[in-house]
């Protein structure tokens, strides 16, 4: 079994996958992220070369029901599936059901908690993307594509109201982004998160300012 092989094949599927694919927050570029991430992370956590590649396998395929079928929803389900049609012949079965878990369970929105360390350090990789300065880029390109407005004219930091971030963009900061840190599996992504947390708060701290005015 030729790991290098395989992974060369995934990567051109998703390539192929996402070369139509009008999602911006979670574009081709969002996949190579999340696959520099997390052999990054991998690396420093001390995953051998199988493991290595196994992460990566997992890391292309992450999304792919999202470029496929052009909606977020249930995607971590629908990746799985594709993920396990695309390798049901190119890995064993042990290897691929690690792969598979992975990206079932690498979703915020699903609430699950990966059971490997391949799968913990996707899902920490796919939240560090969500964060810094590219974080604050993809959650004003979802919010714009989904309709949302960027802040309640009103009371823009929910000073008297409740934060609704199905409403505003802005809100979407306070409800889940700035949460990310509490919730990732490893230190190593953890001290990544804080760099980034911090290049968030200066955003918002400066967003506030000038709304002030």
């Amino acid at each position: 079994m030729d790991l290098q092989s395989i992974i060369e094949k995934v990567e051109r599927y998703a390539m192929d996958v996402y070369k139509d694919s009008k999602v911006l927050s979670h574009d081709f570029l969002h996949t190579k992220r999340v696959v520099a991430l997390s052999l990054k992370l991998g690396k420093r956590l001390g995953l051998d070369s199988k493991e290595l590649a196994l992460l990566e396998i997992a890391a292309w395929l992450h999304d792919v029901a999202i470029a496929k079928y052009g909606t977020k929803e249930n995607h971590a389900e629908k990746s799985a599936e594709i993920a396990e049609l695309l390798l049901d012949e190119m890995l064993p079965k042990e290897y691929m059901e690690i792969v598979v878990e992975a990206i079932r369970k690498h979703s915020w929105s699903e609430r699950e908690k990966p059971s490997s360390p391949i799968g913990e350090i996707l899902q920490d990789a796919d939240r560090l993307d969500a964060l810094g300065a590219v974080g604050i880029y993809r959650t004003i390109a979802y919010g714009v594509a989904t309709g949302k407005k960027f802040y309640c004219e009103e009371d823009p930091f929910a000073k008297k109201r409740e934060l609704d971030d199905v409403k505003y963009i802005i809100d979407h900061f306070y409800t889940k982004l700035l949460k990310i840190p509490e919730k990732l599996n490893t230190d190593v992504a953890r001290e990544e998160a804080e760099k980034r947390i911090k290049i968030m708060k200066k955003f918002l701290e400066e967003l506030r300012r000038e709304l002030e005015q």
